[in-house]
């Protein structure tokens, strides 16, 4: 698996956490665009998702998951709402801001995302070890982001067959 399961699975639960409810259905398009080995073909899996998802409370959206954006990194993720547009991420000074319908602004610096040119310690991969090592209770169980991962494989064979995949 390439770009779907490596960026679309973080992107998927992103979506299903903000949403407070999981995908009900999924239509996508998960292919090879651009990367090449080093011999020049393309590499042997998915460069580039998108996916359009329907949620249990009929919500639409997309969720597209890139390895070929080129130029600055883009890990901005927008919701359109009855009450507003939330942009996260978007804006390298604050990293929520909310647009309401009087065009209000309300912005929101709590954090800055991590990028690939600028990592911090963020205790995930310390958390992970002290449940190895000494045998401590994971902070979210596998049971929690299982669908999540019943959405990318969902995709993947919506990719394949063409036909939008309902999960159950």
């Amino acid at each position: 698996m390439g770009a779907m399961a490596d960026l679309g699975i973080h992107k998927t639960d992103l979506i299903q956490y903000l949403m407070g409810e999981h995908v009900t259905e999924t239509t996508a398009v998960i292919t090879t665009l651009d990367k090449k080995d080093g011999s020049g073909n393309l590499i042997g899996v998915d460069d580039n998702a998108i996916c359009i998802y329907k949620m249990e409370s009929g919500a639409v959206g997309t969720m597209t998951a890139s390895w070929t954006y080129y130029g600055q990194e883009d890990n901005s993720t927008i919701l359109y709402g009855s009450m507003g547009i939330m942009r996260i991420y978007e804006d390298p000074e604050y990293c929520i801001k909310i647009i309401k319908p009087d065009n209000e602004v309300i912005l929101y610096n709590v954090d800055q995302i991590q990028t690939n040119d600028k990592q911090t310690k963020s205790g995930v991969i310390d958390a992970f070890m002290d449940c190895i090592v000494y045998g401590k209770e994971a902070q979210l169980s596998g049971k929690s982001v299982l669908s999540a991962m019943e959405t990318v494989f969902a995709s993947i064979e919506s990719a394949k067959t063409g036909k939008t995949i309902k999960l159950g």
